[in-house]
């Protein structure tokens, strides 16, 4: 936001260094890493919403990986029984 003096001085066709040309905001005068913060900081719950999303991706390769685990280990099952059955 433009201070004041910087407005005053505009208006007087006088701006000092420091104070934004007419019609340009503090933000304009950011780069494009900090503008992309300045909108970024707006957004309500941001950090649970990465987390949340973080862990659903994680959850959903864990899933795929446990789903694997658990046909060996059903494998493995059904072959012990076979040999722990006695043959008739």
């Amino acid at each position: 936001m433009n201070s004041p003096v910087c407005l005053l001085n505009q208006r007087a066709g006088v701006a000092p260094p420091g104070c934004p040309p007419r019609g340009m905001s503090e933000v304009d005068k950011l780069g494009t890493v900090e503008r992309y913060f300045v909108e970024v900081k707006g957004i309500p719950r941001l950090a649970e919403r990465i987390r949340c999303f973080i862990f659903s991706r994680t959850y959903a390769a864990t899933r795929a990986k446990v789903g694997i685990v658990r046909g060996a280990a059903e494998s493995v099952q059904r072959v012990a029984r076979k040999a722990c059955t006695p043959a008739s």
